[in-house]
């Protein structure tokens, strides 16, 4: 198998290495704002700093949750997980059935049921035993269920995936830069999130394409 020698395998730098890694990338994403884009048509990007990026929201945002609106470093923190594992089992759940469903995303599930695997959800904690986790029997919900309670986990995280002064740069690089320097500028966005975000983000994009795949001409 043929290695590309100039990309980086991020998962086997040390620490000292990934924060360099990512104050180079961060100079370069302003280099190439500042290269592309007039000064009328952009935000002000230079109070982007990598602090500012890892910087969890306050505690009283997720105080007393145990699942939905837990930042995810805290939840890596407590469990050692990046997922909760309920939620990993539902986005399998979903990416088995997509094939079967139109408008996955897009066709409400029933509220009542949604509530109720919701509570099912909050109620398991990751330390118990696997025969807790298999008291959640997807199957027996419909993947519009699933899928509106996999939305609900993501819509109430307390921080960003994409932070919004990484998005708002993103947003300018995309009137003025070049397809090419556009992806450029998205590996090196991809490369200043913390680490369990940027993992989380990796699994909800192979996740979509997944979905696609099998959804066929399933809108």
């Amino acid at each position: 198998m043929r290695t590309n020698t100039n990309e980086i395998n991020i998962h086997l730098l040390l620490s000292n290495d990934i924060n360099r890694l990512r104050e180079a990338a961060l100079s370069k994403l302003l280099k190439l704002t500042q290269q592309n884009c007039t000064h009328d048509s952009m935000h002000n990007h230079d109070t982007i700093t990598l602090a500012k990026l890892n910087k969890l929201p306050k505690p009283t945002t997720w105080k007393g949750k145990r699942v939905f609106g837990v930042p995810l470093r805290v939840y890596q923190q407590t469990t050692g997980q990046i997922l909760p594992v309920a939620i990993t089992n539902a986005l399998q759940y979903v990416r088995m059935n997509a094939g079967k469903c139109e408008g996955l995303f897009r066709k409400p599930g029933v509220k009542s049921k949604i509530d109720r695997l919701r509570s099912q959800i909050e109620a398991i904690d990751d330390l118990h035993s696997e025969s807790s986790l298999e008291a959640i029997k997807f199957d027996e919900y419909q993947p519009f269920v699933v899928a509106d309670v996999i939305r609900q986990y993501f819509r109430e995280l307390p921080e960003c995936l994409i932070p919004p002064s990484i998005t708002r740069l993103l947003c300018d690089l995309i009137k003025c830069a070049t397809q090419e320097e556009q992806l450029l500028a998205i590996r090196y966005a991809f490369l200043l999130l913390p680490d369990e975000t940027r993992d989380v983000l990796e699994t909800i994009l192979r996740f979509l394409l997944d979905v696609s795949i099998r959804s066929g001409n399933s809108q």
